[in-house]
C-alpha cells in the first residue's frame, strides 16, 4: 500500500483551509439580493366629533389643547416630520410626504379628530396623531357620561416583518394624574398577514365618570397610528458559505483539479444567488 508524504497532504490540507476562508470571504462579501415587496399598508383612527356628548351633570370646561403630530421616514435614509401644539381647539390639518414611500396626515376640524397613514416600501417607519384636550370641572354631584363614535381601520396587503399600532381612545384623568377611565379600540398587528380587504372596527366609546362638585379632571380625545415595516434580514450568503465549505474538502479528496473545483464552486455560488433571490421574491411578493 502506498503512503503519501507528509508534505504533500500537509500542502493538501493548507490548501482546502485556505479555499475554504476564500469561499466564506466571497460570500458574506456579496451583496444580499433586496426582496421584493407587494407591500401598500394604510392605517386610520378616527372620533366623530360632530356626534360628541357629555351628559349627566353641569360642569364647566377650561384648559383647551391639542396637537397633531405627522412623522414618515426611511431608517438612515430621508424623513418628514410636522409638529403642532395649540391653546384652543382650532381647525386645520397637517401632513408629511416622502414622495412614492409614504404619507401621513392628522386632521382636527368641527366634525371630526382622525388621522391616517399609508407606507409603500420597506425599511420604514411612519407616526400619526391627533389630540385634544379639555379639563372638566364638576358644577354638582353626580356621573358624568362621555360618548363618541369611532372607526378604526388598517389595510394591506402586507406580511412578513412589520408592526403596526392603530387606535382611537377616550380617556378621563383624575386631579391625580391617573387614568380613571378610558374606552375605545386599538388594531395591533406583528409580524403577520394583512390582506388588501384590511379590517374595520366601528363602535362608540363611552365612559361614566362619578363626580363630586367642584371636583376636576381632564378630558382625552385621541387617534394614533405607529407603523415599523424593516426589511427582513437575509443571512444567505453565510448559510450557502457553510455549506460550500463542507463541500470543497469533497472536491479536493477526489481527483478533480484544482482549477475544476474552482471553476465548479463558482458556479454553485452563482447558481445559489440566483435560485435564493428568485425563493425571495416568490415567498415575499
Amino acid at each position: 500500500m502506498k503512503t503519501r508524504p507528509a508534505c504533500h497532504s500537509g500542502k493538501r490540507m493548507s490548501f482546502n483551509f485556505i479555499a475554504s476562508v476564500i469561499i466564506l470571504l466571497i460570500l458574506t462579501t456579496l451583496p444580499s439580493p433586496t426582496p421584493s415587496f407587494a407591500l401598500s399598508l394604510s392605517d386610520s383612527a378616527s372620533l366623530d366629533w360632530s356626534a360628541l356628548t357629555m351628559t349627566g351633570i353641569n360642569f364647566s370646561l377650561s384648559n383647551l389643547t391639542q396637537q397633531q403630530i405627522a412623522n414618515v421616514g426611511t431608517f438612515g435614509g430621508p424623513q418628514a416630520s410636522t409638529f403642532t401644539f395649540s391653546n384652543d381647539w382650532s381647525t386645520g390639518t397637517v401632513s408629511a410626504t416622502l414622495p412614492s414611500l409614504g404619507n401621513v396626515t392628522a386632521n382636527l376640524s368641527t366634525t371630526a379628530v382622525d388621522s391616517s397613514l399609508s407606507v409603500f416600501s420597506n425599511e420604514m417607519f411612519a407616526t400619526g396623531q391627533a389630540a385634544r384636550n379639555v379639563t372638566i370641572t364638576a358644577l354638582n354631584t353626580g356621573v358624568l357620561t362621555v360618548s363618541i363614535p369611532f372607526q378604526v381601520h388598517d389595510q394591506g396587503p402586507i406580511s412578513s416583518d412589520w408592526s403596526s399600532f392603530t387606535s382611537a381612545t377616550l380617556q378621563f384623568v383624575a386631579g391625580g394624574g391617573t387614568i380613571s377611565f378610558a374606552d375605545g379600540f386599538t388594531l395591533q398587528h406583528t409580524n403577520d398577514s394583512l390582506g388588501a380587504t384590511g379590517e374595520t372596527k366601528t363602535g362608540v366609546a363611552s365612559i361614566s365618570i362619578p363626580m363630586t362638585q367642584g371636583e376636576v379632571g381632564s378630558l382625552n380625545f385621541d387617534t394614533r397610528e405607529i407603523v415599523t415595516v424593516p426589511e427582513p434580514e437575509t443571512f444567505w450568503p453565510l448559510a450557502v458559505g457553510l455549506v460550500l465549505v463542507g463541500f470543497v474538502h469533497r472536491l479536493f479528496r477526489s481527483n478533480t483539479s484544482t482549477m475544476a473545483a474552482i471553476s465548479h464552486i463558482l458556479e454553485m455560488v452563482a447558481s445559489s444567488m440566483d435560485m435564493v433571490s428568485r425563493v425571495g421574491r416568490c415567498s415575499l411578493i
